[in-house]
């Protein structure tokens, strides 16, 4: 058998392995289904992380010196969404800039997004915890 065949040979075998590890395990890492992932295309309704820094959206990173709310109370249980990785960078930013607070009212909450049933748009801030930080 030449080099490439063997090559091949391997290559083809190595993929039947997979997919068949693939078949029985379903939704384990590194052999996940579609399905996994596709229940996202069907989302009606999502949380967009925001801070607003006296009425206007704006970066956690630019402010320091945050007071008022824990880090904690940043992402209330059963809020569904799907930038948790936002949540959980500005969570870590407020626990690392913690101080005595600031002249800017912070607000930290989401912007809940709707599709409705004939495909508008709807959506509502909604405001989880309030304090105070300084500016950069």
């Amino acid at each position: 058998m030449t080099p490439l065949l063997t090559e091949l040979a391997w290559a083809l075998s190595a993929f039947g392995v997979f997919a068949v590890i693939g078949w029985f395990v379903k939704n384990l890492y590194p052999f996940s289904a579609y399905s996994m992932y596709a229940s996202v295309a069907t989302m009606r309704e999502s949380n967009v992380p925001k801070l607003w820094a006296d009425g206007v959206e704006a970066s956690v990173a630019d402010f320091v010196d945050y007071a008022g709310f824990e880090p904690e109370q940043m992402m209330p249980a059963h809020t569904r969404c799907t930038l948790s990785w936002i949540v959980h960078e500005a969570k870590r930013h407020v626990a690392e800039h913690r101080g005595d607070g600031g002249e800017v009212c912070v607000e930290w909450g989401f912007v809940n997004v709707l599709i409705e049933d004939d495909g508008s748009v709807r959506s509502e801030r909604r405001v989880v915890c309030t304090g105070t930080a300084r500016r950069r």
